[in-house]
C-alpha cells in the first residue's frame, strides 16, 4: 500500500528581527500550511531569528529547553503536524546550528 506525504516548504525573510516576532510570523505560516494539508512543514534555517552570515547568529543561540523549542512542541500538537527546522542550539557546551524535527505527539 503506498501512502504520500504533502510537503510545505515555507519561506520567510532574512532579516534579523526579535524571536518573538518571527515565532508569531512562523506560526502565521505553518498554520496556512496545515489549512493546506500539509503533514510537514518545513521551515528556513534559523527561522527564530534571522539569519546573518556572521559570528553574531553565536549571541541567539539557545538552549534545548529554550523558547523555539517550547513553540515547536505547542506548535505541532495543536496543528497535528511535523515541523521542521533549523536554529541556533547551546547543547553541551558548542554552538550547533542544529536541525530539529518534531511530531505531532511533541516528541522529537
Amino acid at each position: 500500500m503506498q501512502k504520500s506525504i504533502k510537503i510545505a516548504a515555507v519561506q520567510m525573510d532574512a532579516a534579523p528581527a526579535s524571536a518573538r516576532v518571527r515565532l508569531t510570523r512562523a506560526e502565521l505560516l505553518a498554520e496556512r500550511a496545515a489549512r493546506a494539508g500539509a503533514d510537514l512543514v518545513v521551515l528556513p534555517e534559523v527561522f527564530n531569528t534571522g539569519y546573518i552570515y556572521s559570528s553574531s547568529n553565536y549571541s541567539s543561540a539557545e538552549s534545548f529547553q529554550g523558547a523555539t523549542v517550547a513553540w515547536m512542541r505547542d506548535t505541532t500538537s495543536r496543528l497535528g503536524i511535523h515541523l521542521a527546522d533549523s536554529l541556533m542550539l547551546f547543547e553541551n557546551g558548542q554552538i550547533l546550528n542544529a536541525l530539529l524535527l518534531f511530531a505531532p505527539d511533541g516528541m522529537y
